[in-house]
């Protein structure tokens, strides 16, 4: 999936490699055709082979102005856009998760502006009559302007429900590089954002010397891009967090993705860096990470990491983790 820029404001959805190709475009509602439409998309993701089929459902944001979410499903497209007060730009950046997958609802993730940014949890079935509504809203504990730059769920107790997880990327405005982590409890207020939302930890960037990773004076873009997958098949997710700015081997802006696994539940959860993805001869303004997916090849999930100074795209096929390198159980030699 792709999103728009310039004037055409649509998403392309695009069937790759089968005969014939499939290909069809989204265009915006009437009214959202210079709201910047298609700036983010988000769809809920198939965890393992096995899994049940996700629901059939695309999220896309126009986050121009006030900022609007369409819900996109097989019976139709509507706006389902919250009304949160003293907000702008919701819908800049959006993620999906599973807090109650008993029930056969989905949660989404909805990036927002403000003095100190904003993120809003919606709840429901987009599907069916269960039609998707505000949940809470919060805000950092400390003024954070790059808070909520991106947004993924994650699953890193095991228990079967996702945690959230927030970024915010460091830059030249003088924006931490930080990852938030948060349980899932409900918000007090559905409407009017507060920072009592449970906070779980906090994780910055830091050098990883054997890797010849560097955060330079905390402006490595650490937290501009996030994702999660469980890499090494150990029923936890990772999360992948980009920091495209990150110095490596003495190259600037190089870029790395920091791979972090956890330990513990509840209070007691940590993340760690397990793991660090890099190019084997780093060259300057390549920029990897810069945005980057956990999608399933075949049986494992695997990273998907953009270098767009190379003008290219990175699969990661070896993590480095325990049970994701070359001749771990159940890999091949190649490591898949």
């Amino acid at each position: 999936m792709t999103g728009s820029f310039g004037a055409v404001h649509s998403v392309e959805m695009r069937c790759v490699g089968s005969t014939p190709a499939r290909q069809f475009t989204l265009a915006p509602t009437p009214g959202l055709e210079t709201a910047g439409f298609g700036l983010a998309i988000a769809a809920p993701r198939r965890h393992r082979v096995g899994d049940p089929p996700a629901h059939d459902v695309l999220f896309v944001g126009a986050p121009a102005g006030p900022g609007h979410v369409l819900a996109v499903t097989p019976g139709g497209t509507s706006d389902i856009t919250p009304h949160v007060v003293n907000t702008t730009a919701l819908g800049s950046a959006l993620a999906v998760g599973r807090f109650r997958a008993s029930d056969g609802t989905i949660e989404l993730l909805l990036a927002a502006g403000s003095t100190s940014g904003t993120v809003v949890v919606m709840h429901g079935d987009p599907r069916a009559s269960r039609a998707m509504e505000p949940l809470g809203c919060f805000m950092p504990m400390q003024s954070e302007p790059g808070f909520g730059l991106a947004l993924t769920t994650a699953d890193l107790d095991g228990d079967g429900s996702d945690e959230i997880v927030v970024g915010g990327g460091a830059d030249a405005g003088g924006r931490v590089d930080a990852v938030h982590v948060y349980a899932t409890a409900q918000a007090t207020s559905p409407t009017n954002c507060n920072a009592t939302w449970p906070e779980m930890l906090t994780v910055h960037c830091s050098d990883v010397g054997d890797r010849g990773v560097t955060c330079t004076n905390l402006a490595s873009g650490f937290g501009s891009a996030l994702s999660a997958g469980d890499l090494d098949g150990d029923g936890r997710d990772e999360v992948l967090v980009g920091a495209h700015f990150a110095t490596v081997d003495g190259v600037t802006h190089a870029g790395a993705v920091y791979v972090l696994s956890s330990s513990g539940t509840g209070a007691a959860l940590t993340l760690t860096t397990g793991a660090v993805l890099r190019d084997q001869a780093p060259e300057a303004d390549v920029e990897l990470g810069r945005d980057l997916r956990v999608a399933l090849i075949g049986r494992r999930e695997e990273p998907i990491v953009a270098a767009p100074g190379a003008l290219a795209v990175r699969v990661f096929f070896c993590s480095g983790l325990a049970g994701d390198r070359p001749g771990a159980t159940g890999l091949s030699a190649e490591c898949r």
